[in-house]
């Protein structure tokens, strides 16, 4: 779906620890690390949007949803201006051993005490994310 210029986007991402490690997406060839998730379609509720995002992505379905909190962002991406507000979740997965099934995307396990030296896109998204698992 092709975003309009002038829009804000509505983002669901999730963070997933398992033993000291949190889930992490990167496309492939890029230099970053991102939670994952993704965009949240109009109509469609936060958590609905999770799973929808999960399954398409690695094929499982995120339990026990719980908000840890909103990131907003604003960036610039081909010329075009972006703003999006991040809906943050901890969740639980029944598996974890993941893999992409989009081929543009791979997903990696950061140990938690890695964190401060990864770089994580957005930067506030960073910010957070060490408050929040207390890095």
């Amino acid at each position: 779906m092709k975003r309009k210029e002038r829009s804000i986007e509505v983002v669901v991402r999730a963070v997933v620890i398992h033993q000291n490690k949190i889930l992490f997406a990167k496309l492939k060839g890029g230099d970053y690390y991102f939670l994952p998730g993704g965009h949240v379609e109009f109509g469609e509720l936060l958590e609905v949007a999770l799973a929808r995002e999960f399954l398409e992505e690695v094929d499982v379905i995120p339990k026990k949803p719980t908000l840890l909190g909103i990131v907003e962002n604003n960036y610039l991406e081909k010329g075009i201006k972006h703003h999006e507000i991040n809906f943050v979740y901890r969740v639980t997965l029944n598996r974890y051993d993941l893999k992409a099934l989009e081929s543009h995307l791979s997903f990696h396990w950061v140990p938690v005490k890695m964190l401060k030296n990864e770089k994580i896109l957005p930067v506030r998204m960073k910010q957070q994310l060490l408050m929040w698992v207390k890095c």
